[in-house]
C-alpha cells in the first residue's frame, strides 16, 4: 500500500477538496516509483441529534463531516509536494518532475488531468510554491529554481528562468514577494534569494542573487505564510511605532515554531545597529562568539552572517539592567550606525530580502525615531516593546 507524503486543502466554488500526494515504499528501489494523487470531497451535515460526538452549530443541530474520495490518478513517483496554481489547478513534485494538473468537474464526474506543462532538471524536487504564475522548486541537492508558466501559440509550458547555482540541500521554501524567496537546507541555516528581472545581461537575470544567510540551529522542514498574531501596531505610538512586512512561519524537526518578519532598509539598519551594540557590550554566556554561533555553515562553506538579525539577541535588551541598557544605547549613538543617510533610500526590493526571526519591519522612513540626532533608552525600549508584541 502507499502512504501519504503531501496534502493540499483546496476549493472550487463553494466546495472544499483535499487533495493528498502519496508514494508507493516498494523493496529495492532508491526512489518510489509510483504514487498517486488522491481528491477529497468534505461535506457538512447538520442534524438535530447526534450521538457520535459531532461538533454542535450555532443553531443548536450537531454539525458532521463526512469525507470521501472522488477521484484519484497515478504517479510515476513519489508526489512530495503539492501548491495551488492559476484557474484552479495545482503544480505537484513527483520525484524529479513538477507537473501541472486540472480537476475537472462533469456533472458530477470528477477527473484529474495532467497538463502538457510539466518541468524536469531536478535531482530530486522535494517542495514547490507558488504566486500567480511562477512557482519555485526546491530540490534535494540544487536549492532553488525559479519557473514561469508560459502559454504561446496554443501550448502551455513551465520553463525556467532563474535560479541558485549554491549546492544547498533544500529542505523547506517560502515566496515572500514576487522576486524574493526565503529557504533552508539540511544544515540548519536559513537563506533569503532575489530574482533580478532588471540585470542587464542574461545571466545576472538567470541567477538567483543570495541576499542573506543565517545559521539558525535546526532544521526547518516547513515555511508557510501567515502569523500567530494580528497586527498589534499602535499608530499613536510613533516613536514605537512598527509596521511587518512579510510575514512568514516556520516548523522545525525538532518541534520548534518561529516566525520570520520583513523589514524595510530603515528598520533593518537600527535593529542590526542593536544587535552589535548588545554584542560587544554585554557579556555573551560562556563566552561564545555571537558572530561565529550565527555564521552559515553547511559542509566546506562557512560565512558571516548577512541580512538577518538576531531577534532572540534584541529581545533580550528587554532583560538588562538600566545601566547596561544605557551603555548599550550610548554605543548606538557613538557610532551612529543606527542613522539611515538619505542616499540609501529606494533600496525596497533590497529591504525586502532582510528578514528576522521576530523582528518587525517599519515601513515609515520618516519617523520620529529616524529624525533624531541621539538616541534615549526609552525611544530604544519603547521600539524593542512594541516588536516584542508582535510575535
Amino acid at each position: 500500500s502507499d502512504s501519504s507524503a503531501s496534502m493540499y486543502t483546496s476549493h472550487s466554488g463553494s466546495r472544499p477538496y483535499i487533495i493528498v500526494g502519496t508514494a508507493y515504499a516498494i523493496p529495492n528501489e532508491d526512489e518510489p516509483s509510483m504514487g498517486r494523487l488522491l481528491v477529497f470531497e468534505t461535506t457538512n451535515l447538520v442534524t438535530n441529534r447526534s450521538n457520535d460526538g459531532g461538533e454542535m452549530d450555532s443553531g443548536g443541530g450537531t454539525l458532521n463531516t463526512t469525507v470521501r474520495q472522488i477521484t484519484q490518478l497515478v504517479t510515476r513517483g513519489a508526489v512530495y509536494s503539492i501548491c495551488p496554481f492559476l484557474d484552479g489547478s495545482i503544480l505537484a513534485t513527483v520525484n524529479s518532475r513538477t507537473n501541472l494538473y486540472h480537476l475537472h468537474d462533469v456533472d458530477n464526474v470528477y477527473e484529474l488531468q495532467a497538463d502538457r506543462a510539466y518541468h524536469h532538471g531536478h535531482v530530486l524536487s522535494l517542495c514547490v510554491k507558488s504566486l500567480d504564475n511562477t512557482a519555485i522548486v526546491g530540490d534535494l541537492m540544487r536549492s532553488v529554481s525559479v519557473l514561469d508558466y508560459v502559454q504561446a501559440d496554443g501550448t502551455n509550458t513551465l520553463r525556467e528562468v532563474s535560479r541558485d547555482f549554491n549546492p544547498n540541500f533544500t529542505t523547506a521554501i517560502e515566496i515572500l514577494s514576487p522576486h524574493v524567496f526565503l529557504g533552508s537546507e539540511t544544515f540548519n541555516n536559513i537563506f533569503s534569494l532575489q530574482r533580478n528581472v532588471n540585470a542587464a545581461t542574461e545571466e545576472g537575470r538567470c541567477r538567483l542573487e543570495n541576499k542573506g544567510e543565517y545559521y539558525l540551529g535546526e532544521m526547518v522542514n516547513k515555511f508557510v505564510r501567515g502569523s500567530l498574531v494580528g497586527d498589534n501596531t499602535n499608530s499613536s505610538m510613533d516613536i514605537a511605532s512598527v509596521v511587518l512586512g512579510s510575514r512568514t512561519l516556520y516548523a522545525t524537526v525538532d518541534g520548534s515554531i518561529g516566525s520570520v518578519l520583513g523589514m524595510d532598509r530603515a528598520t533593518f539598519v537600527f535593529f542590526n545597529t542593536l544587535q552589535h551594540s548588545i554584542v560587544h557590550t554585554i557579556p555573551a554566556v560562556g563566552g561564545l562568539d555571537h558572530g561565529h554561533f550565527r555564521s552559515f555553515k553547511a559542509e566546506r562553506r562557512s560565512h558571516p552572517c548577512r541580512g538577518f538579525v538576531d531577534g532572540d539577541l534584541i529581545e533580550s535588551f528587554l532583560d538588562l539592567t538600566p545601566s547596561q541598557m544605557k551603555s548599550v544605547v550610548d554605543r548606538m549613538n557613538s557610532n551612529g550606525g543606527w542613522k539611515l543617510s538619505s542616499t540609501d533610500d529606494g533600496e525596497e526590493e533590497e529591504a525586502k530580502n532582510i528578514q528576522d526571526r521576530k523582528v518587525i519591519g517599519s515601513k515609515s522612513e520618516n519617523s520620529s525615531i529616524a529624525n533624531m540626532k541621539n538616541l534615549s533608552v526609552e525611544s530604544v525600549l519603547a521600539k524593542v516593546e512594541e516588536m516584542s508584541r508582535q510575535h
